[in-house]
């Protein structure tokens, strides 16, 4: 059974877009999906952040990105560095650029909404929680953040074996969320 790569998100981005440019773009690119015009205030005031997992892309949250836009509400989502091409870029990449990037979104979100829905799976998920707890927000811009939604946040590795993976590096950043040991 075939599993389409199209979705209804794709042909909002890339509506005369070429079918195969379209396919490139839609596995690698961060995008954003503008909210119709609306007459509910709080909604066109609403920016949804979301943010993939190691080895991802957004076009993961394509179909999520899709019923918030139907919902009234702006998507928007970032490609972490090393992402989006090759495996081994995950090589040249540290957790620390990871970081930034995740901060600049929030405070470019922050910066562009009145209210703020913050999403993240897996490792979007843990960076997340990272700039929650070790950026200095202000009581303004926690207050815009309306939510915070995580599929399978990234936590500490039980595994033995979990030092011969290559982003075994980065676990000082997973560690901090290992809950119940």
């Amino acid at each position: 059974m075939l599993c389409p790569i199209q979705t209804t998100t794709s042909q909002l981005l890339y509506p005369d877009l070429d079918q195969d440019l379209q396919l490139v773009a839609d596995l690698v690119a961060p995008f954003q999906l503008d909210a119709e015009p609306t007459t509910d205030i709080t909604a066109a005031k609403t920016g949804v952040l979301l943010i993939h997992g190691l080895t991802d892309s957004p076009y993961l949250f394509h179909d999520l990105a899709f019923e918030y836009h139907k919902m009234g509400l702006t998507v928007r989502t970032l490609l972490l560095l090393g992402h989006g091409t090759a495996p081994e870029a995950l090589i040249k990449v540290s957790e620390r650029e990871w970081r930034q990037a995740t901060q600049y979104a929030m405070k470019q979100m922050l910066s562009d909404f009145d209210n703020v829905i913050l999403g993240g799976f897996s490792t979007g998920g843990a960076l997340i929680i990272d700039q929650l707890i070790h950026t200095k927000w202000t009581s303004t811009e926690l207050a815009q953040i309306k939510g915070v939604m995580m599929w399978s946040p990234a936590s500490k590795a039980n595994s033995d074996f979990a030092c011969s993976c290559k982003v075994h590096r980065l676990r000082p950043l997973f560690g901090l969320y290992q809950y119940g040991r």
